[in-house]
């Protein structure tokens, strides 16, 4: 069976590969990828060739921290509607020693993923490690619902029958998630603000929730958004375009949730986990199938991700989230606005007394913000970006397009010159306005 599914998957990563050469996809200048054969050949090579493929499977965020030689610290915060949260935070390392008056940096990964998201990249390299280097001190958010922050006071994550854990979208995180670590950041580092880094629903939960709460905002000196979800009806991602009939209405949320037990995670009820990881660590496979797939779903350009990364970070995402986050991504699609949850006529009605769920308010949002996109991001479309920006007024400061044609959407994640694009010019920024009390300290 296992040669079977090789000898297929082989068939099919030559067919795909090929699919993108017709299109064009992988021309620009950095790609070496020719067909599957010669990746696995660039792959195999002398330079490239590993005994032990590492796939990292059993290593937690923490763990991988560690083994670049910086030390973590670990953290539980109880929100409002009862679900624990887990942070961890990176202080110090040997370029910057421990010292009082760090200013804090909170990095909050997006949909389906984990702070695992902020780790894969070198420290040279990796957005994390170089604001700790710099003087920062950098905590990484998990969202509820990720393996990471499971569990609640009273409801079960685990049960088939009981689902009530998975009743929320990036409202709720928002809302009840983002007062529940701000504060737990200002009051273990006795700083009254501090800076955001939000990756796509990192995003739209940022904004749905300053929105929602706007005393919120004197907390943050400033967000710098990274594959900006505001509005999405422009989406051309294939997974979410095919899912939105199903998905958007309050019905068949409900029937996708009884069928999933509330979450999304296909390698967990869909797949056995590891398949991926495994298959994906055969070169061929790997450089054909692995990487055509993750980079129609996700946009990895692979050309960009480094071959041997690829396995060990399929064995940590997609991770879990709700299928109503899902839902409610799919419901602004249709409705072209970014909105509260749409409960359909009646629950609107008891809920919001109106029809219609309401639209979240511009005007309350003041936050600094500075934005970066890409042309081939699939699931946070530029049209969409330039409105998200055109609404926020004198709150965007700055807005960057990657100037790589070929930029996707989890390219600032995991693409080898992120740093280049994104990553100095984030730390340059944080280093010139917090001169002052750094140098104070």
């Amino acid at each position: 069976m296992v040669n079977l599914l090789n000898a297929a998957m082989y068939l099919i990563s030559g067919i795909v590969l090929g699919i993108n050469n017709n299109t064009d996809k992988l021309s620009h200048t950095s790609c070496k990828i020719k067909d599957a054969k010669e990746c696995a050949n660039i792959w195999n090579s002398e330079e490239n060739f590993k005994e032990e493929y590492p796939t990292y499977a059993n290593l937690t965020t923490p763990d991988l921290i560690e083994r670049q030689g910086y030390p973590v610290q670990s953290y539980k915060v109880v929100t409002e509607d009862g679900y624990i949260l887990t942070l961890f935070r990176v202080s110090h390392s040997n370029r910057s020693p421990p010292r009082a008056g760090k200013i804090p940096v909170l990095l909050m990964h997006g949909f389906t993923t984990s702070s695992v998201l902020w780790v894969w990249m070198k420290p040279e390299k990796n957005l994390l490690y170089m604001l700790v280097d710099a003087g920062f001190d950098v905590w990484l958010g998990n969202a509820r619902g990720t393996r990471y922050s499971l569990e609640h006071v009273s409801l079960p994550s685990n049960s088939k029958r009981d689902l009530r854990y998975w009743d929320f979208s990036f409202h709720e995180m928002g809302y009840y998630d983002l007062p529940a670590v701000f504060n737990l950041i200002e009051e273990t580092t006795s700083q009254p603000s501090f800076y955001y880094v939000g990756y796509s629903m990192g995003n739209t939960q940022f904004f749905s929730g300053l929105m929602s709460r706007p005393e919120l905002s004197v907390k943050i000196r400033g967000i710098f958004s990274l594959a900006t979800s505001g509005f999405q009806p422009s989406i051309t991602n294939i997974l979410f375009r095919t899912l939105v009939p199903v998905l958007a209405p309050m019905k068949g949320m409900q029937m996708v949730s009884r069928l999933t037990g509330g979450y999304l995670n296909p390698t967990g009820y869909i797949i056995p986990d590891g398949t991926f990881t495994k298959q994906c660590s055969i070169p061929v496979i790997n450089c054909g199938f692995c990487y055509s797939v993750y980079s129609a779903l996700m946009g990895v350009d692979p050309c960009r991700v480094d071959f041997a990364e690829l396995p060990g970070i399929l064995s940590h995402l997609p991770d879990t989230s709700s299928v109503r986050s899902a839902s409610h991504v799919a419901q602004n699609m249709l409705s072209g606005k970014f909105r509260q949850y749409d409960y359909g006529i009646w629950g609107n009605v008891r809920r919001y007394g109106n029809i219609n769920p309401p639209s979240y308010d511009w005007s309350r949002y003041n936050v600094p913000t500075f934005i970066y996109y890409g042309d081939n991001d699939n699931l946070s479309v530029p049209k969409d970006v330039l409105r998200t920006a055109n609404v926020m007024g004198k709150n965007l400061k700055k807005i960057v397009r990657i100037p790589d044609p070929s930029w996707g959407h989890m390219d600032y994640a995991v693409g080898n010159d992120a740093d280049i694009y994104i990553y100095k010019d984030i730390t340059d920024i944080l280093m010139n306005e917090t001169v002052n009390e750094i140098n104070l300290n």
